[in-house]
């Protein structure tokens, strides 16, 4: 998930959720040209939906995957996965249908880490249609709202997911939050996300969310990861989703988990509206069924990174 960056993903529930050319060949195709496309999922002829992601202006071969993703409540779903190696060229996946899918994207994983992914959207099977962008929960794995300024959901900074802000966090304001970990593991940023976060589950009747130092660590991590590796997305490079990050954590047994993550908001309050601005990412937020929360704040140079993690034991 590298198109613009989103500004806002999320996942929730269970999802774990370009080729080559002469050597010769390499000066007039530098490696920057080289990118991966996920490209919109529709519906074929036949009524089941086609994802399919492209590589482009390669000049070394690589296996490109492509994955079919159905956006559920508390669980997003790989439907259909179809690889092959190539230069230039796409790749396609077909899955039938699901019946309770809020909508349908597509994720494409290439040789050395790197993954695109698209917009979701909103399918009518049985017949051809045209996807409508909608915003998508992921959390980019329990179903994940991410906001992204710049939430698997992610937020951002504007109205609709935009690309990753170039500027440079600038300093904390006096009797702001301070993004310096406090004794608890937990920063003042991250601390007031939580505090946040139950403001916003009492209002919809929900109890209140309980800090964990291991949901935290694992949240953390990943934005951190995000940031060094320059992506946005639920799924890390090496392939690993929410749900596994909260298990290496040491947060077992986990019976339910969502994560909503973000990029370019400066403060918690910011990242917290531009989630329950986003219906996805906001559910995530509502959801009853979570008992624990971990929020992970990393100032990148490129932009600020934030990931919320929910869980059940």
């Amino acid at each position: 998930m590298r198109k613009s960056a989103r500004a806002l993903a999320f996942a929730g529930g269970v999802v774990a959720l370009s080729a080559v050319s002469n050597p010769a060949e390499a000066s007039a195709a530098p490696a920057s040209a080289c990118k991966v496309v996920a490209v919109n999922p529709v519906v074929d002829d036949n009524g089941n939906v086609r994802g399919s992601a492209r590589r482009e202006g390669c000049s070394t071969g690589a296996t490109l995957r492509v994955r079919v993703i159905a956006d559920k409540p508390g669980s997003d779903k790989i439907l259909s996965s179809t690889s092959r190696s190539l230069t230039n060229g796409a790749v396609s996946s077909t899955a039938r249908c699901s019946a309770d899918a809020e909508g349908y994207y597509v994720v494409a994983i290439e040789t050395g880490g790197r993954v695109t992914e698209s917009q979701a959207v909103t399918l009518t099977c049985g017949t051809p249609s045209t996807p409508t962008a909608t915003p998508r929960p992921t959390t980019t794995t329990t179903a994940t709202p991410r906001p992204t300024p710049s939430v698997t959901p992610t937020a951002t900074q504007s109205a609709t997911p935009t690309s990753t802000r170039s500027t440079t966090p600038t300093a904390t304001p006096p009797g702001s939050p301070s993004s310096t970990p406090t004794a608890g593991g937990a920063s003042s940023f991250e601390n007031e996300v939580v505090r946040l976060t139950n403001n916003a589950r009492r209002q919809a009747g929900c109890g209140e969310v309980k800090f964990d130092a291991r949901l935290r660590a694992a949240a953390y991590g990943h934005s951190k990861d995000m940031g060094d590796n320059n992506y946005f997305s639920h799924t890390s490079k090496n392939g690993r989703g929410p749900g596994d990050r909260i298990k290496a954590a040491g947060f077992t047994p986990v019976r339910a988990w969502a994560e909503n993550i973000a990029m370019g908001q400066r403060t918690a309050a910011a990242v917290v509206d531009a989630w329950l601005k986003s219906s996805g990412h906001a559910a995530n937020i509502k959801n009853c069924t979570y008992t624990h929360i971990g929020v992970g704040y990393y100032a990148h140079s490129r932009a600020p990174y934030w990931t919320q993690v929910f869980a059940r034991q």
